[in-house]
């Protein structure tokens, strides 16, 4: 899901079979348009959106209003497949843009093979850049893979592996669905992230905070210490942030719980 906070209108993508829909809102989710298929010019064999909430660039982060696409909409999504190849090789977190307030969509940049599923936020820059954070589906895997872009999102490099952040791996599942969102006051800039910390299986949900745009990470604070898996997070107020997420006490996922977590605990 994604809010377009200059129009005020919430978008949501759907994926069906290797159909994308996209769908929108006016009235703050109380009704939403019929949804349309979602029309992306690319070489892939399929773009579809990752789990999670896209972005707005902000221009207030940009130092400098050149370069910096106030309003423009971004959605974390998956690449995948190139010919009749479909493994991990051909998969890439990738971002779908929109200039326009929805009404088209285009294909930005993509990361390293073998990334997927991947959460963005916006940095700090002379230009709109963004951090992203992506699962890491390689040959080796158990750490989050990382990249970055300097023109909002229309095309990414400084890909790495981001040792200090590990994902679980498992015998049926190899790594999972994090989350990030910015959290920042006048004192401090920061940016939140959300994941299981057991490195064998999806269980002990944790939350992180970085100080200086995910290149080091506080020590994590653990607020579900049961089986968990996919994660959302996102700033609510001035003091909170809320995470939803799957848990259980059986299985990662039992159930789909929202939690409220204060940043005065979490720092």
């Amino acid at each position: 899901c994604l809010h377009d906070a200059v129009k005020n209108v919430y978008w949501l993508m759907i994926q069906e079979s290797k159909t994308v829909l996209v769908s929108s809102s006016t009235d703050n989710g109380i009704s939403w348009s019929k949804p349309q298929p979602l029309v992306v010019q690319s070489t892939f064999d399929f773009v579809k959106p990752a789990v999670g909430h896209g972005i707005q660039i902000d221009s207030s982060l940009c130092k400098s209003a050149e370069n910096c696409p106030h309003g423009r909409l971004l959605v974390p999504s998956v690449c995948q497949g190139t010919g009749d190849r479909v493994d991990t090789e051909t998969l890439y977190s990738c971002v779908v843009f929109s200039d326009d307030s929805g009404s088209h969509w285009q294909l930005g940049g993509h990361a390293q093979p073998h990334s997927r599923e991947v959460t963005l936020v916006q940095t700090p820059n002379n230009s709109a850049s963004l951090y992203l954070n992506e699962r890491n589906v390689s040959p080796t895997p158990g750490h989050r893979f990382t990249s970055r872009s300097y023109d909002a999102g229309e095309s990414l490099q400084d890909f790495e592996v981001d040792n200090a952040l590990v994902e679980p791996v498992t015998g049926n599942w190899t790594g999972v669905v994090a989350s990030m969102c910015r959290f920042d006051n006048d004192q401090r800039l920061r940016i939140i992230y959300t994941s299981p910390l057991k490195t064998n299986e999806r269980a002990i949900m944790g939350v992180r905070i970085s100080y200086d745009e995910g290149q080091t990470w506080k020590d994590p604070k653990i607020v579900d210490a049961n089986f968990a898996g996919y994660s959302d997070v996102q700033r609510l107020n001035s003091t909170t942030v809320g995470i939803l997420y799957e848990h259980g006490k059986q299985t990662f996922a039992d159930s789909i719980g929202f939690m409220t977590v204060g940043m005065d605990w979490l720092e």
